[in-house]
């Protein structure tokens, strides 16, 4: 248990859970004391409803398209009769509820000038974990972004091992070559200071000698061209496509026994959209030679994911299972499906499990007793330590689950995968599971974990308990993707997830810690700073709060706010004097959830749109809120598509028309549209940023992504296309001298399409000085930053070809968000997509490059603290960092 230092002020925050319940009756449960690294405990006696997903009704008329744009299901409901729910439901548990205390210092002893990651939110692209069994505590964890975590103390604490000198894995992608993307991990078995490491991307594989400490690359062989995508052998006669295709590692195995035989299983990307993702093809490569060489001996219609060794006698006698949540097969459509896009092609059912006996030679399905009514891919999967015929797999998959009402299921073997028998439990929540696992010191204990549930067996996988909304109070645990139950004892299990963070229960599942000290591969969207020094942060691993300037984190998804997905924006509203209202906001439902107590309970704001989920439809949310400093119930709202935050800004196109802005007077409890004025057109008010006088309410200027800059005058009830005078020889509507295609490269603009140029117009972010009304800076996808000093009746370039741009991994800035410092507005940062922050002192006079300690290029939001002393970026991918100005 963590003790805080009383500073400032203490805020007890009781936390409750509540909701509606659709199809699941309701319970009462007992639940035991919870240690987290907050003062926590879980309140007995809870009554708690199976299902959260509150309905919001707008009270106002939507926006033209925006009543109908949709997203995919979170979630299914697997139909079973009244009586088969009654007799689960002493099998389910739920627990979601304690306390905790929170206190906010208001200063750190940072050093100046040099940025400092701070310790959260938890966050990234997790995949596997595993530890050593000659020294337990001795334990990996993997991360598409930031690569390989190693823990020497049984998880406490994480640091990075991803080699150095000539020893570092030195494949590197993202926009500002930054990222590590490691997906599998696996420790030889027969000399476990060696270990493999796959990679996406085409990026292959790298192998250590002495744990972890320094790489090889081995990847001589793994040629992804040699899987053949089904369109490409459909239009054989066509010429042939030369682009080389992304091959993603998912999962190494070596030979019990014999270190020179490994096994690499994954994914090719066809490069065809399916119905929501790609379609993918897997594989399996063979290297009898320790790795340096592979040759493919396995060619199948769904990525791979797991192999197993089903013969200690003959170890050639394999099992691979295929297919994972979020990829589509190549396989053809079972039916026609009418809504699609033209460049899409409708993929098929996953194709289960495959058996080879002869070392992957030849191999044949092995699917008898699977369900092709049910989910055929095969995410998770376990074979047991004590029996190598026993093996239980489990599926689940969102296109399956929404478009064909195909719920996940999970399977037993006990003869090698020869036949399989269904033991999933006739209640599920979700019907979508991720990961398997057995307990390495009792053969009778099985564990099952999906997004919303975790299942736990004593009777290797006959029956099962469940405990619903697992995952460690305020946090949403997302897709698990790995697990593995400790050594000694099967009540501890660590879970790694694919929305990030490592999780440990020592009770089996019924409570969670989170176990990712040191560790944060967070994607962040929106930061907020309390007057009283309080941090908060919303993005895809949703929202959490500091009293540490990020040292620790407590998730605050309670209540209403379980239903958020992907977060955005978050805020700090500065009408309530004791610094307890926050608000945030979803990225794909439209929705803004409100609370009034640091996160106790939320409500969900009305009048907004609410988006209803599909295949077939966009997904839009409030990307941007921002405050009337002179009236601060006053709140001005921005929808923007959501695939257009966090994703390339050089490729924008197939953008639809969003709900657009919304305006509040009531601090953000109901709101309405203000869109009178605003283009109608289909790609339209997709609202990239808002910046709101701070001595007149009514005046605020937006951009609008691709129609430019708009302004109001009297607090939105009419809107007006600000054309301000530019430079000599520049126009809103080109690309002049910083014409760049989909790719980012610099090419003359007589030889663009108008229809493709990121035209200057089509503005990223803008702020007005806090202390003058005049001086506005407006920051453009590609053409720099420009400064009027007359309210934007004329424009001046203050960021182009200075000391920016050649410091630069790009000849071009990506102006994706601008902060002005509240105390000196002299003080002016930018957040570059793809090379870090500028800073000027000067009130954009000069700029320089501030990227000492800061380990990405990729910054998405940066903010100032009340006081001005601070600086926060939020990343992809590697969280969160503050920058000291002054002491």
């Amino acid at each position: 248990m963590k003790n805080f230092i009383i500073t400032n002020i203490v805020l007890i925050v009781l936390i409750s859970c509540g909701g509606s319940t659709t199809e699941a009756p309701e319970v009462s449960i007992q639940t035991p004391e919870a240690t987290i690294e907050v003062h926590a405990t879980i309140d007995s006696g809870i009554t708690a409803r199976l299902d959260e997903t509150p309905k919001l009704e707008s009270t106002q008329t939507p926006q033209p398209k925006a009543s109908d744009s949709t997203q995919p299901k979170n979630t299914i409901k697997i139909n079973t009769s009244d009586e088969e729910k009654v007799n689960n439901q002493n099998n389910i548990e739920s627990s979601q509820a304690g306390n905790f205390t929170l206190q906010c210092v208001s200063s750190t002893n940072d050093s100046l000038n040099t940025w400092v990651k701070t310790k959260g939110p938890i966050g990234g692209l997790g995949y596997n974990v595993r530890y050593r069994h000659d020294k337990p505590n001795i334990m990996y964890f993997t991360d598409a972004w930031s690569g390989i975590q190693k823990s020497t103390d049984g998880g406490q604490n994480w640091t990075q091992s991803n080699g150095e000198g000539e020893g570092v894995i030195d494949f590197r992608v993202g926009p500002s070559l930054d990222n590590i993307p490691v997906f599998a991990l696996r420790i030889d078995p027969n000399d476990e200071d060696i270990i493999w490491i796959g990679l996406q991307d085409n990026g292959g594989l790298y192998k250590s000698y002495n744990g972890g400490q320094s790489w090889e690359s081995k990847h001589n062989g793994l040629d992804s061209n040699k899987i053949i995508p089904q369109q490409k052998t459909q239009n054989s006669d066509e010429e042939d496509d030369t682009s080389e295709l992304q091959l993603n590692v998912r999962m190494i195995e070596v030979e019990p026994g014999n270190s020179d035989v490994v096994y690499v299983m994954g994914d090719v990307d066809t490069q065809i959209d399916g119905f929501q993702f790609n379609r993918t093809r897997g594989f399996v490569f063979k290297s009898t030679d320790g790795g340096e060489q592979f040759e493919l001996v396995g060619d199948f219609a769904n990525l791979t994911r797991w192999l197993f060794f089903t013969n200690s006698n003959d170890t050639e006698e394999l099992l691979v299972t295929t297919g994972l949540f979020d990829r589509e097969p190549d396989t053809a459509a079972e039916k026609e499906y009418g809504e699609i896009s033209d460049d899409a092609m409708p993929s098929g059912l996953g194709v289960g499990v495959f058996k080879s006996n002869d070392g992957g030679k030849n191999w044949y399905e092995s699917n008898q007793g699977i369900n092709p009514k049910r989910s055929m891919h095969f995410g998770g999967a376990d074979q047991s330590p004590f029996d190598e015929k026993l093996i239980i797999i489990a599926s689940g998959n969102d296109v399956d689950n929404f478009l064909r009402d195909y719920p996940g299921a999970i399977y037993k073997s006990i003869d090698g995968g020869a036949s399989w028998q269904d033991v999933s439990p006739l209640y599920s929540g979700l019907g979508m599971f991720g990961a398997v696992a057995f307990a390495e010191s009792d053969k009778n204990i099985v564990y099952v974990a999906g997004e919303n549930e975790f299942l736990r067996s004593t009777d290797q996988g006959e029956t099962w308990s469940i405990q619903e909304h697992w995952g460690p109070p305020g946090i949403k645990p997302g897709n698990p993707i790995d697990m593995v139950v400790s050594k000694t004892n099967p009540n501890i299990v660590f879970i790694n997830n694919y929305g990030g963070g490592v999780f440990k229960t020592e009770d089996g599942g019924k409570t969670w810690i989170e176990w990712s000290n040191g560790y944060s591969g967070a994607n962040i969207f929106g930061i907020s700073v309390s007057r009283t020094g309080c941090l908060a942060a919303n993005g895809r691993s949703q929202i959490h709060l500091s009293d540490d300037f990020g040292e620790t984190w407590q998730g605050i998804q309670y209540g209403k706010s379980k239903s958020l997905g992907d977060g955005l924006a978050i805020k700090f509203l500065s009408h309530d004097d004791t610094n307890q209202t926050l608000i945030a906001t979803d990225a794909n439902n439209g929705r803004l959830y409100y609370s009034s107590n640091l996160g106790n309970d939320w409500e969900i704001a009305t009048g907004l749109v609410n988006i209803e989920h599909s295949l077939f439809e966009e997904a839009f949310g409030i990307h941007i809120v921002e405050e009337a400093v002179s009236n601060p119930t006053v709140l001005y709202a921005g929808y923007i598509q959501s695939n257009i935050k966090g994703h390339d800004p050089h490729q924008l196109d197939e953008i639809e028309q969003s709900p657009g802005m919304y305006k509040s007077v009531d601090g953000g409890i109901s709101w309405f549209p203000i869109n009178n004025g605003l283009p109608n057109e289909d790609y339209s008010r997709n609202i990239s940023d808002i910046t709101v006088s701070s001595q007149n309410e009514d005046v605020v200027y937006i951009n609008s992504l691709f129609d430019g800059l708009y302004y109001t005058v009297d607090g939105g009830e009419f809107w007006e296309h600000l054309t301000g005078k530019l430079p000599a020889g520049m126009s809103w509507d080109d690309c002049g001298h910083t014409c760049v295609n989909e790719d980012g490269q610099r090419i003359d603009m007589e030889d663009m399409e108008h229809s493709k140029m990121i035209q200057r117009k089509h503005a990223m972010s803008i702020a007005i000085n806090p202390q003058n009304d005049q001086e506005i800076f407006l920051g453009t996808n590609v053409h720099g930053v420009y400064k009027s000093i007359d309210g934007g009746s004329s424009w001046e370039e203050t960021l182009w070809r200075t000391e920016a741009i050649n410091t630069s991994k790009r000849d071009h800035a990506h102006a994706i968000d601008i902060a002005i410092n509240p105390i000196d507005t002299k003080i002016i940062a930018i957040a570059d997509w793809n090379s870090g922050v500028l800073l000027s002192q000067d009130g954009g006079e000069s700029w320089q490059r501030i990227n000492q300690e800061l380990d990405t290029g990729v910054v998405q939001v940066i903010i100032f603290s009340p006081n001005g002393q601070y600086l926060f970026a939020g990343t992809e991918g590697h969280g969160i960092f503050r920058y000291k100005l002054f002491d």
